[in-house]
């Protein structure tokens, strides 16, 4: 079957051509282009934060500061991954068993949502940034996002604010 086949283009040498550049050679600089480009909305999200009006000690602490409490609060260790997009996508790829799962699938939105307010609150309102408050903050509202999608789970909301390492115990168990 396979020498009957048509030849595709008969004369010419079979080679590897990567499509993401002009060049069609493989970069390290291509293929990080090629995958925030692809990335679509993870790629939008660390211009959101990062290119707008709010003053760059914003940026920087209403961000890194936020997302590192909540992962040590979580049990999970990291490194700074340098942009939002790369934390989403390795956010993405963290493993869990099912039930933690939903908890960290929540967290991302929590955090960015909460920035978001926080902004607002800042721009529209004159308060001042409280970063403990909203860490605090950013916690009860996991907590509770995750409590109305599972009214039947057993832990409170200040279990899991306060308590998170056990309620994790339970889930994984």
């Amino acid at each position: 079957m396979l020498q009957s086949a048509p030849a595709l283009r008969e004369g010419v040498l079979d080679g590897l051509r990567w499509n993401a550049d002009k060049s069609g050679v493989f970069t390290v600089a291509s293929a990080y282009k090629w995958n925030e480009v692809s990335s679509g909305v993870f790629a939008k999200l660390g211009a959101f934060i990062w290119k707008n009006v709010a003053p760059p000690k914003m940026q920087f602490f209403g961000c890194w500061r936020i997302w590192s409490n909540v992962i040590n609060w979580w049990g999970v260790s990291w490194m700074l991954s340098g942009s939002v997009s790369r934390l989403l996508q390795w956010w993405d790829g963290y493993s869990f068993n099912k039930k933690e799962k939903v908890i960290w699938k929540i967290i991302p939105l929590a955090v960015l949502w909460s920035i978001w307010r926080q902004r607002n609150e800042l721009i529209f309102s004159g308060t001042h940034v409280d970063l403990e408050r909203l860490r605090e903050l950013i916690k009860i509202r996991i907590a509770l996002w995750f409590r109305a999608s599972n009214p039947s789970f057993c832990y409170s909301v200040t279990d899991i604010v306060h308590k998170l390492q056990q309620v994790k115990f339970c889930l994984m168990s």
